[in-house]
């Protein structure tokens, strides 16, 4: 159910991105912390198709937008379980 509304989500801003109308809402954050809670939605499938999922980062602070890194995140990550 999560990703179904992560999904509607994406829709919804590719339609704001065609109007012009998306902007950036660019934090310092630790872009560590942000990929290792993102990538904890794919945990169960991982366990499930018996693929190992493992990150191996170290600690990074920067500038970003936190919701952009998530679609980007997800994006890669449900192409490469696919």
């Amino acid at each position: 159910i999560q990703r179904l509304g992560f999904l509607v989500s994406q829709l919804l801003d590719f339609d704001r991105i065609a109007e012009g109308k998306n902007i950036l809402s660019v934090v310092e954050h630790d872009l560590r912390k942000s990929i290792i809670g993102y990538s904890k939605s794919f945990t169960w499938q991982a366990e499930h198709e018996n693929i190992g999922l493992r990150l191996k980062l170290t600690e990074c602070k920067g500038y970003f937008d936190p919701g952009f890194l998530e679609k980007i995140l997800y994006n890669v990550l449900s192409n490469a379980f696919k």
